[in-house]
């Protein structure tokens, strides 16, 4: 008894996580459910559209930007 309390007193968050976060189905089931498939889906359209939305609005801030160079001005004129 006193080897199991040792260990439970070293891991209490560890036995603690565990209990509340273990997943109720298998793993084999849970592969299966809509579940794991449609909430990875969601998280990649999120990061695509917030990507997406930060592209297009650096380039309409810089756009008059006095820091812009002229699109179709050479190299030689613009420094770069």
């Amino acid at each position: 008894m006193g080897a199991i309390k040792r260990f439970s007193r070293g891991n209490e968050l560890i036995l603690a996580l565990v209990a509340v976060f273990q997943p109720t189905p298998s793993r084999i089931e849970y592969r299966g459910q809509a579940r794991l498939w449609f909430e990875p889906f969601q998280n990649w359209q999120s990061e695509f559209v917030s990507t997406a939305v930060i592209e297009v609005l650096s380039i309409v801030r810089h756009q008059g930007s006095p820091e812009s160079a002229p699109v179709a001005a050479p190299h030689s004129d613009t420094g770069h």
